[in-house]
């Protein structure tokens, strides 16, 4: 690692660069997720939406068993750790609104 900066990050910071750069669609730098249970398992639905796709708030709870808590993953990604990484931003409302 440069400087001793941990190697995670530096691959972070290339996937990011590459990301913005038009040139990568999918991060694959490993990582650990600190939270609840349920707001984990929200954040790795979100790892699953394709670039250039959306879901919504719905089903992603439908997704889980949950279908009746969107407004529980709603609250979940408002807490995403990692906003670009983890895609929050290809969720929308059921109506197709951007919301949240």
């Amino acid at each position: 690692s440069e400087a001793g900066v941990p190697s995670v990050l530096l691959q972070l910071e290339a996937e990011l660069n590459e990301y913005f750069s038009g040139n990568l669609q999918q991060f694959t730098t490993e990582f650990g997720l600190v939270g609840t249970a349920f707001q984990c398992n929200v954040w790795r639905q979100l790892q699953w939406i394709p670039f250039g796709q959306i879901s919504t708030y719905g089903q992603i709870a439908s997704r889980l068993g949950k279908g009746k808590a969107s407004r529980a993953v709603g609250a979940a990604i408002g807490k995403n750790p990692l906003s670009i990484v983890l895609p929050c931003h290809r969720v929308i409302g059921k109506s197709g609104a951007l919301t949240g």
